[in-house]
C-alpha cells in the first residue's frame, strides 16, 4: 500500500540531482568570467567640504527683553539694522560694569559663600555685521558717568593740592622750631608731626573709571587697584588680545584675567622696580566682537583638552 503522505511519488531524485549540478556549473563559469572583466575607473569623486556646522541659535525677540529696556533696544536694533541680540549683549555688560563688586548675590541664604555676577560677553558675527556701531551706541551710556569723574577728580584734586601745600608749609614750621631747640621738643610737636605725614602719605584722589580699551596687565593691575568696584575692558577685535596672551612673555596676562574674571577676591602684585600694588577687590569685565572663523580655533580646545576655564 502507498503512503498517502509520500510527497516524492512519481518524481526522479537523481535527475533533479543531475539538474542542479548543471546548474551550479553554469553559475561558477559566468563568475569566472565576470571576475576576469576589469572595472571601468571614473575618477575621483567631486570633494565634499569638511565643515562642522554651528548648533543653530534660538532668535532673541523683543518680549524677552525687560519691558524698561525693550523700547530702546528696539529702537537702536531697528536704526542700525543689526539682531537685536547684539544691543541686548552689549546692555548686559555695561549694567555689570557700572554694578560691579558691589552688589553680590548669596546662593545659600544661611552661608557666607557671595558670588560676584561679574559677566564677560562677546558679539559673534562675521565683518560687516554692524557689531561696533551697536555696541558703541550702548556703551555711550557711560560717557556721562566718564565725564562726571573727571569733574568730580579735577575739584578734589585741586582741593588736595591746596591742602598738601598747607601741611608741607606746618611740616617745615614745626622741623625748624624743632631744630632750633632740639632739648624743648613737645609731644605735642611729635604728635603733630605724625599726623602731618599720615596725611601727605595719603593717596592723591584716584579718578574713578568704568572702561579702557587698549591697556597692558601691568596697567590694568593699577586701575583696579583705583577702582575696587571693576571696570570694563572693551575690545573691537577680541582676537587680538587672546593671540597677545600666546606671545613669550605674556603668558601671566591670561592668568589675570581669569582671576579677574571672578570679581570677588583680593590680589596682590610685587615687582622689583615698581614694589608692591594692592587691589582690594579684583573685577574686570571684558567685551568686544569676534569672528566665527577666529572663535572656532578656540572652541576646538575644548576638545584637545586644553581649556582652563577661558572659554
Amino acid at each position: 500500500m502507498n503512503n498517502p503522505l509520500d510527497i516524492t511519488e512519481g518524481i526522479d531524485l537523481n535527475e533533479i540531482d543531475n539538474q542542479q549540478a548543471v546548474n551550479g556549473s553554469e553559475t561558477d563559469s559566468e563568475r569566472a568570467e565576470s571576475s576576469d572583466e576589469a572595472p571601468e575607473y571614473s575618477g575621483w569623486p567631486e570633494p565634499e567640504p569638511a565643515e562642522i556646522p554651528l548648533p543653530e541659535v534660538q532668535p532673541l525677540t523683543p518680549q524677552m527683553i525687560p519691558f524698561p529696556l525693550r523700547g530702546w533696544l528696539t529702537d537702536i536694533s531697528n536704526r542700525m539694522s543689526c539682531p537685536i541680540d547684539f544691543v541686548a549683549a552689549s546692555t548686559l555688560i555695561m549694567a555689570s560694569t557700572v554694578i560691579g563688586s558691589r552688589c553680590r548675590v548669596q546662593p545659600i541664604e544661611f552661608d557666607d559663600w557671595k558670588v560676584t555676577p561679574n559677566l564677560w560677553g562677546a558679539i559673534v558675527a562675521p565683518p560687516g555685521a554692524m557689531k561696533t556701531p551697536a555696541i558703541n551706541r550702548v556703551l555711550k551710556i557711560l560717557n556721562p558717568l566718564e565725564m562726571e569723574a573727571k569733574e568730580a577728580h579735577k575739584a578734589k584734586l585741586l582741593d588736595f593740592e591746596v591742602d598738601e601745600e598747607i601741611l608741607k608749609a606746618e611740616y617745615e614750621k614745626i622741623r625748624k622750631a624743632i631744630k632750633k631747640n632740639p632739648e624743648r621738643v613737645t609731644e605735642e610737636q611729635k604728635n603733630r608731626l605724625k599726623e602731618i605725614k599720615e596725611e601727605l602719605q595719603e593717596a592723591t584722589p584716584k579718578l574713578k573709571r568704568f572702561k579702557t580699551n587698549d591697556v597692558t596687565v601691568e596697567k590694568l593691575a593699577d586701575l583696579c587697584g583705583e577702582n575696587p568696584d571693576g571696570l570694563l575692558v572693551f575690545k573691537d577685535e577680541l582676537t587680538g588680545l587672546l593671540k597677545s596672551w600666546e606671545k613669550q612673555g605674556h603668558e601671566q596676562a591670561r592668568a589675570f584675567y581669569l582671576e579677574a574674571w571672578n570679581g570677588d577676591s583680593g590680589y596682590t602684585v610685587d615687582r622689583v622696580m615698581k614694589g608692591s600694588t594692592f587691589i582690594e577687590t579684583l573685577c574686570v569685565c571684558l567685551f568686544g566682537g569676534i569672528q566665527p572663523d577666529k572663535l572656532k580655533g578656540y572652541l576646538n580646545q575644548l576638545e584637545n583638552g586644553e581649556n582652563d576655564g577661558m572659554v
